[in-house]
């Protein structure tokens, strides 16, 4: 057992896993505890027993900050962290949020915040980095009513984002709870919990630039 939370500063009900960096130190995120809105941890392994956990980053869902983080992590080349709350944030329907370390700290960026409107709302995965270190991802509302794919561009003046699939939840399915992978050709691809051809039992989708 390398750590138990016990719901105060250190987190609660962790749910998408956690990631290795290249030391051996794990990474996730809580959907609670902390300030009261889940945390960003580190795990570092210690010679015997626990592990020691850091707490990289507590959620406020004030301000810009994000709230209740069901998402997965993600590292880009340079070595910052990637993920999404599934509310709050200036828009209040979720964030994806970034943790840069600098001089022994972490501290957070938020690129997008969603709005609930066309642009998505309410992610619960998390992103993938493209090799141009763009962010893709998805979001189980917005659009349509029923989810959507985007992209984050990043350029000198900040993140943009593109919305590049609406669903519909007619064939093309609906919800899509987990998040995406790219092919080497830039293909996207990813499913939905619901919509689809046959009772409404999810699909599978592929995305071409």
């Amino acid at each position: 057992m390398l750590h138990r939370f016990t719901g105060g500063e250190d987190g609660a009900s962790p749910e998408a896993g956690v990631i290795f960096d290249q030391s051996g130190n794990l990474y996730g995120a809580t959907f609670a505890g902390g300030i009261y809105a889940g945390v960003v941890f580190e795990l570092s392994p210690r010679s015997k027993g626990p592990w020691k956990e850091t707490v990289l980053h507590a959620f406020s869902a004030k301000g810009k900050d994000g709230a209740y983080s069901t998402s997965r992590l993600t590292f880009d080349k340079t070595g910052n962290l990637y993920g999404t709350t599934q509310v709050a944030g200036v828009g209040g329907a979720g964030i994806v949020f970034k943790l840069t370390h600098s001089k022994n700290k972490w501290t957070e960026s938020v690129p997008y915040s969603f709005t609930g409107g066309g642009d998505g709302a309410n992610p619960l995965s998390g992103v993938t980095v493209s090799p141009a270190g763009d962010l893709y991802g998805t979001t189980n509302g917005g659009g349509l009513g029923v989810g959507v794919v985007y992209e984050l561009k990043h350029s000198k003046s900040g993140w943009v984002e593109n919305v590049l699939f609406s669903f519909d939840a007619g064939s093309d399915g609906a919800y899509p709870i987990a998040g995406v992978t790219l092919d080497k050709a830039g293909n996207i691809f990813g499913t939905t919990d619901g919509g689809g051809e046959t009772q409404s039992l999810g699909s599978v989708f592929e995305i071409l630039p």
